[in-house]
């Protein structure tokens, strides 16, 4: 008994070990297990995180490609891509306002075929393009467009060489430089009647100069220049386009009211105006419709004369850039007519002077009363003849009419003598 109670203490203490051991090996394989399932949640959570930020970085990829089709479709300069062939590919609303079509008409067609270009400018397009086929960008470069309409838009464009889906295409950047270049163009034209005025100071030089100028650069029928009187308080002009002198009363019609208030006038249609007086046009056969008209003045701000555009070609009315054109000329005009005026008045006074002295040598004798005047006017006669100019013509004047300015210092008893002159006489 006691031995087999002693094997059964020892197979109780082999079930208790074996039992121990199986807790332990459930233990580790329970850690194990738990081990694995934090490794494989990490892996899970990791992934999640993983899809959410890709998820994240998808959105924003597609918010930023959204806003740079917005920023581009939306570019206040046209954009466009194309073929080295030159096949429009793309183009924003900017470049289909420039060429005045729609891009679906444009798409897939080369500008080289269609008639946007000159035959000059299709040479130059087709040279940026092989620039761009050798991955060369090219620019800035003026280009005259033909649009849909027919209406001609100049250009400024510059072309870079990039990539779009694995395929290399030109970018071009297109911006409308028509009103720069007519700005410059107008600034040309000032520059040149700036420089002519500044030149001239004869007023019968100068007003043809303005008239004809200023009419060509603003692309009007007639210009007019009118100097105010106050005196008189009317306005007249010496010389006008196709008309006659004109005088009117200060406040009568369009450059009346301008002389009488200072103010510019731009009207699209003067018959509409209660103060106009048409009968001036139906007198003349002419219909006044765009007028621009603008006050000059002097180097102190006095209302001297009115410089008066009228009909202008193309279009209904003169713009914004017409105005600056002429408030600029204006100025400059007003330089030229008091300097013009100031000489006439010298001029006045001088001849008057030139007369007094004439009058004064005629009447130291009684036998040549008139006399410089009648060798004035034949040697005028024998100079116009010969075809001298005026600046030839303006000094023989002078010297015709002063030729016997000598007998002022010759004593009355030496000019008035009646007879033979005695030796002392001779000699004093």
């Amino acid at each position: 008994m006691v031995e087999e109670h002693k094997k059964f203490e020892e197979r109780i203490a082999d079930l208790e070990r074996l039992l121990e051991e199986a807790r332990e090996e459930a233990g580790y394989y329970k850690r194990i297990a738990a081990e694995t399932g934090k490794t494989r949640l990490r892996e899970i959570n990791q992934l999640s995180r993983l899809i959410t930020e890709l998820r994240r970085t998808e959105e924003e990829l597609k918010h930023s490609e959204e806003k740079y089709r917005i920023l581009v479709e939306n570019s206040p300069i046209g954009i466009y891509y194309s073929d080295f062939q030159g096949r429009f590919l793309y183009g924003n609303k900017k470049a289909e306002e420039i060429v005045g079509y729609h891009r679906e008409e444009l798409i897939g067609k080369s500008f080289l075929k269609l008639k946007l270009l000159s035959q000059k400018d299709i040479t130059k397009i087709a040279k940026l393009l092989a620039f761009n086929a050798i991955g060369k960008a090219t620019g800035p470069d003026e280009l005259t467009l033909i649009r849909k309409d027919g209406s001609k838009v100049i250009v400024e464009v510059n072309t870079e060489v990039i990539t779009i889906e694995g395929k290399k295409v030109a970018l071009g950047m297109v911006q409308d430089i028509t009103e720069r270049k007519q700005a410059e163009e107008l600034l040309s034209s000032l520059i040149a009647v700036a420089y002519g005025l500044t030149a001239e100071l004869g007023f019968d030089r100068v007003f043809p100069l303005i008239i004809e100028k200023v009419t060509e650069a603003m692309s009007a029928e007639r210009t007019s220049l009118y100097i105010i009187d106050w005196e008189r308080h009317e306005l007249w002009t010496k010389v006008a386009e196709q008309i006659d002198q004109i005088r009117l009363p200060l406040g009568k019609g369009i450059s009346g009211r301008v002389a009488q208030t200072g103010e510019m006038l731009n009207v699209a249609d003067a018959w509409e105006l209660p103060y106009f007086d048409r009968a001036f046009d139906k007198k003349h056969q002419f219909r006044t419709r765009s007028v621009l008209c603008m006050p000059i003045k002097n180097h102190v701000g006095e209302k001297i004369g009115v410089l008066q555009v009228i009909n202008k070609k193309g279009e209904k009315r003169f713009n914004s850039e017409d105005e600056i054109f002429l408030r600029a000329l204006t100025s400059q005009v007003g330089i030229a007519l008091e300097n013009s005026l100031l000489i006439e008045e010298l001029l006045l006074s001088f001849n008057s002077s030139i007369r007094t002295l004439s009058a004064m040598v005629d009447a130291r004798h009684p036998l040549t009363a008139g006399h410089s005047q009648r060798v004035t006017d034949y040697s005028l006669l024998i100079a116009r003849e010969m075809g001298l100019s005026e600046d030839e013509i303006e000094p023989l004047k002078y010297a015709a009419i002063l030729h016997d300015i000598g007998k002022i210092g010759i004593r009355d008893a030496i000019l008035l003598k009646n007879g033979q002159f005695t030796p002392e006489e001779r000699a004093g």
